[in-house]
């Protein structure tokens, strides 16, 4: 009888912490009524500037871009939080990228932001300012051919009518981009890496963007590969 009574006061306890939680507002699970209707499959478009790090695995053998905004700089889709001229703002970008049909609830939202630059690019171009890398690669000379990037792209998506795969990885010599690569790409995932190494040393790494309007940016940082 003890056993029985223990057990029905947990299942009261239980009960009164759920009834609790739910006056409280907790949030909803992931489901039906937590989706958020969009127009757009892109929900941010930033106009950042480019900082360049070292970053990776236990060596730190990567390169990656970060791009850097304010809040004047990141225009909203109306449906996750923008209002007034930014909303009027992020429509006009939207439509000219061709994402404005999505029209689908999406409960992804909040929980993998799709953010893209503003600007699309043609052309990527990275160099050494301060050394060699190798005898085929003098200090300034382009790298392209000897470095890899990554990127996550939402275009072949959103221009297939929102068909396929969701989002498409791209991974290649830097060298062999195209426009088409440098277009609605998420700014969190882009890094850069040698095919090998090169020697030991600190390098004075510059990375260049050049806009389809030609307009360039640049990023520099030190590269320091370990003994």
């Amino acid at each position: 009888m003890k056993t029985i009574s223990f057990f029905l006061c947990m299942l009261c306890c239980l009960a009164s912490c759920s009834s609790n939680n739910d006056e409280e507002g907790t949030e909803p699970r992931i489901g039906e009524e937590s989706k958020v209707y969009l127009q757009s499959y892109v929900i941010r478009y930033v106009d950042a500037s480019l900082e360049l790090i070292q970053s990776g695995g236990f060596g730190y053998d990567k390169l990656r871009l970060s791009f850097k905004y304010n809040k004047d700089q990141c225009y909203t889709a109306p449906e996750v939080g923008g209002e007034g001229e930014n909303a009027k703002r992020f429509a006009e970008i939207a439509t000219q990228k061709g994402d404005i049909s999505y029209n689908q609830g999406d409960i992804s939202v909040g929980y993998m932001e799709r953010v893209c630059p503003i600007d699309d690019y043609k052309k990527v171009k990275i160099v050494c300012l301060n050394k060699e890398i190798n005898a085929e690669h003098p200090k300034g000379s382009d790298l392209g051919d000897i470095m890899q990037i990554y990127l996550l792209s939402y275009a072949d998506y959103i221009h297939n009518g929102y068909k396929g795969d969701l989002s498409k990885e791209i991974e290649k010599h830097i060298s062999e981009l195209t426009s088409k690569d440098l277009t609605l790409f998420n700014i969190s995932k882009v890094a850069m890496w040698f095919d090998t190494l090169p020697a030991p040393g600190e390098y004075e790494m510059q990375i260049t963007m050049v806009k389809t309007n030609g307009e360039e940016q640049t990023a520099t940082c030190t590269f320091k590969v370990e003994e």
